[in-house]
C-alpha cells in the first residue's frame, strides 16, 4: 500500500524539480477540453520570459435557452490570456487572466453555454481568471489543468484540461 504513495510522491517531486523548459521550448500548441473555450479550444502560447506567457485560441460551444432547451446556434470564442508561473521548473503552479471574446455575441446573447452554467452577456467580452498546474517535459509534451472563474452574466466556476506540444 505504501509503495504506490511513495512512487507518486517521487514522480511529482522529480517532475517539479527538473529545470524549466519554457525558455528552451517557448512555443506551445495545445488542445483544451472544457476550459476557456467552454467545451473545447485549440490554443497557441508563447513564453516571453521564464515566468510569463501570453496566448490565444479558438473554441466553440453549443448553446441553450434559459429553460434548458437547445439554443439553436453555436458560440464562437476567441480566448486571449496571460499566464504567470510561480516556479522556474519544468512543472509549475501558475495564475492566469484574460478575456474570452464572443465572436458572434449578437447571436448568443440571452443564451447559455450548453455545458455548465455560463450565460453569455449582451457584450462580446467575458473576463476569465484562474490558477492551475503546467508541466512541460524535455521531450516537448505539455499538460495543464486549471480552475477558472468566467464572468458572463455573472461569475461562474469552471475547469479545464490541456495537452499539447512545445517547440
Amino acid at each position: 500500500m505504501m509503495r504506490p504513495v511513495l512512487f507518486i510522491l517521487f514522480f511529482c517531486s522529480s517532475a517539479m524539480a527538473a529545470d524549466s523548459t519554457r525558455t528552451l521550448k517557448p512555443d506551445a500548441a495545445s488542445f483544451e477540453a472544457m476550459g476557456r473555450g467552454l467545451l473545447w479550444s485549440v490554443n497557441y502560447d508563447r513564453t516571453l520570459i521564464d515566468s510569463m506567457a501570453v496566448g490565444l485560441g479558438f473554441g466553440t460551444v453549443g448553446t441553450k435557452t434559459a429553460t434548458g432547451g437547445d439554443g439553436g446556434t453555436m458560440a464562437y470564442l476567441l480566448p486571449l490570456y496571460y499566464n504567470y508561473y510561480f516556479m522556474l521548473t519544468q512543472g509549475s503552479i501558475y495564475a492566469t487572466a484574460g478575456v474570452d471574446f464572443v465572436i458572434n455575441s449578437g447571436s448568443v446573447k440571452n443564451l447559455g453555454a450548453a455545458t455548465g452554467n455560463v450565460d453569455f452577456p449582451s457584450y462580446p467580452v467575458m473576463p476569465v481568471f484562474g490558477a492551475g498546474y503546467e508541466n512541460r517535459s524535455a521531450s516537448g509534451f505539455m499538460f495543464r489543468f486549471a480552475l477558472y472563474g468566467i464572468w458572463g452574466d455573472g461569475l461562474d466556476p469552471w475547469g479545464g484540461f490541456s495537452f499539447g506540444y512545445c517547440f
